[in-house]
């Protein structure tokens, strides 16, 4: 009797183990989605900015390409604003 006592709790331990086990490996997923999606917003914020400054750079020498970007920009705005005004 005494053995069965012994080898319910050793089972019990180990489903106990294999949870934690879960729950760390669960957490841990977790946070590497959240860092890949991070580190994805980060690259298009750069890569946003770097355009803007390649864009800058040209208008200096051929203005006429910043204001076509800066309407194309605000036209987005425009846009982006009346579609969410049709949302509510």
């Amino acid at each position: 009797m005494m053995k069965f006592k012994k080898s319910s709790s050793s089972l019990a331990q180990i489903d106990l183990d294999k949870q934690e086990c879960s729950n760390v490996w669960k957490s841990t997923i977790k946070k590497v989605l959240y860092l890949t999606k991070n580190m994805k917003q980060q690259k298009q914020l750069s890569l946003r900015r770097f355009a803007r400054q390649r864009l800058e750079t040209r208008g200096k020498y051929a203005p006429e390409k910043l204001v076509r970007a800066n309407l194309n920009d605000e036209l987005a705005v425009i846009e982006e604003l009346r579609q969410g005004a049709y949302r509510w």
